[in-house]
């Protein structure tokens, strides 16, 4: 007695559910996957042992208003499937990737591009009447990607003479812990900088609903807009061991500001009134004194107890305003005053990518800050200090990993400041709880390290620098 043969089986997984019978013709366009799946489901059911029944053709082909011989082909391309598929029957369109436009290669077109000064493809327009690519198949190969043209957004970034590349390089090595191959975590460096606060941001993008007003934003010059001067200090927040923060880095932020009085008389307020007024002038005395009335009282109110007796770097760029001596008599007093060890830094010149207020952490609060609408002084530095406690300390504590990776990126390009801004996926790794302290040391920056110490300009100050225990 003859067993009968397993019937075979529809794809599985294929993405495509069967249709209800009665699929309606489409005359013109080709059956989608679900009907073709739907007519083989239905000639399945008339067939015993991979024969079909006399008239089921016809049957089908009625049943779903299509030609016998679509439903012919069906059933012949599923017995083929059979055997190429191991016993799966597959009935899919193979029009896919076969019909429509045909693919231009644009390789002839992008190789025109190099050949042209780049002031001149700066747009669009521009990069299009200089190589003769017409606008559209430009704007095609870009927002696609991957077809050799890519958009570049270039910042002007402050020129470094050699001596400030030894400088930076020096900076960079003494961050690194080369016992333990990383780089310190900067627990004890507390970052200092200014920043100009606008009240106005001259040009503003809004998604508006249609019907919608636009709005009408008005100022007396876009040259002389308000603006308010900040000065931040920040450090590397801390968690426990279950990342819960303990301390979240921020040291504060306080405007330039004084009060003054009134001297004539307005809408808002009658003459002698006393108003806020930015400082006019930013001196080394003014600098000083927030340093010594508001930085360091600060540092002393917020910083975690259990570290108190480490020593602690304030660290600030090299303009002239910030250099102050470290036997001032009002400096001594106010460290004196807390008990701390705490000492100025500079940082090496022409660098602002080794402080981590202008690396990004300025940007992000500045972000937040145009987010509120400001007519007036006191407004404005409200908005800038509610963006200041507003903001995550997770950002603060990531742009300190960017900035281990800036430094990093330093050594490798010899001291300058032409690499590209690196990144280390710092979200995905925070959402696995896998971002780590400090950034490891790499095979490739060991070696451009060994390279540093046998040249012999650079090489003199860095080996001195290990056998002093500076590094």
């Amino acid at each position: 007695m003859e067993t009968a043969a397993a019937a075979p089986t529809l794809q599985e997984g294929s993405g495509h559910e069967v249709e209800e019978v009665g699929v309606p013709k489409r005359r013109g366009k080709p059956l989608s996957n679900s009907s073709r799946n739907a007519i083989l489901q239905s000639l399945l059911s008339h067939s015993k042992n991979g024969a079909l029944e006399f008239g089921a053709i016809a049957r089908v082909a009625k049943h779903f208003e299509v030609t016998r011989q679509t439903v012919s082909n069906i059933w012949k391309r599923g017995k083929e499937s059979v055997q190429q598929e191991g016993g799966v029957m597959v009935v899919d369109n193979r029009r896919k990737g076969r019909c429509g436009r045909k693919k231009k290669d644009y390789a002839e077109l992008i190789a025109k591009i190099p050949a042209i000064p780049l002031s001149n493809g700066t747009c669009f327009r521009s990069t299009s009447m200089s190589t003769g690519i017409p606008i559209g198949s430009l704007h095609r190969v870009i927002s696609k990607g991957g077809q050799g043209v890519r958009r570049l957004s270039s910042a002007v970034k402050p020129v470094l003479t050699e001596q400030n590349k030894k400088e930076r390089i020096e900076y960079a090595l003494k961050n690194i812990d080369f016992d333990r191959g990383l780089f310190k975590p900067m627990m004890d460096v507390v970052h200092v900088d200014e920043k100009w606060f606008y009240m106005k941001k001259v040009n503003r993008t809004y998604f508006l609903a249609d019907g919608e007003e636009e709005p009408h934003r008005t100022c007396k010059s876009k040259r002389f807009i308000e603006k308010v001067m900040f000065l931040a200090a920040v450090a590397r927040p801390r968690f426990d061991t279950a990342r819960n923060c303990r301390f979240d880095g921020k040291i504060g932020i306080w405007p330039m500001t004084h009060m003054i009085q009134a001297q004539r008389s307005s809408r808002n307020r009658p003459a002698g009134t006393m108003v806020m007024k930015p400082l006019p002038n930013i001196t080394k005395e003014v600098y000083r004194q927030f340093i010594c009335e508001k930085v360091i009282p600060a540092i002393n109110e917020k910083w975690p107890r259990c570290h108190r007796s480490v020593p602690i770097k304030i660290q600030q760029d090299n303009a002239k305003p910030h250099l102050i001596r470290e036997d001032d008599p009002l400096l001594v007093a106010a460290i004196a005053a807390t008990g701390m060890h705490i000492s100025l830094l500079n940082q090496p010149p022409n660098s602002p990518d080794m402080n981590v207020l202008d690396l990004g952490y300025f940007n992000a609060i500045q972000s937040l800050q145009h987010r509120t609408d400001t007519t007036s002084i006191p407004a404005l530095v409200k908005a800038v200090e509610d963006s200041f406690a507003e903001l995550d300390y997770a950002k603060l504590n990531k742009v300190f990993l960017t900035l281990q990776k800036c430094l990093e990126s330093i050594i490798l390009c010899g001291g300058g400041n032409n690499y590209k801004m690196p990144h280390v996926h710092k979200d995905q790794l925070a959402r696995q709880g896998q971002l780590p302290v400090s950034i490891e040391v790499t095979d490739e920056l060991r070696q451009r390290i060994q390279l540093l110490e046998a040249d012999a300009v650079p090489g003199e100050d860095v080996v001195a620098a290990q056998e002093n225990n500076m590094i």
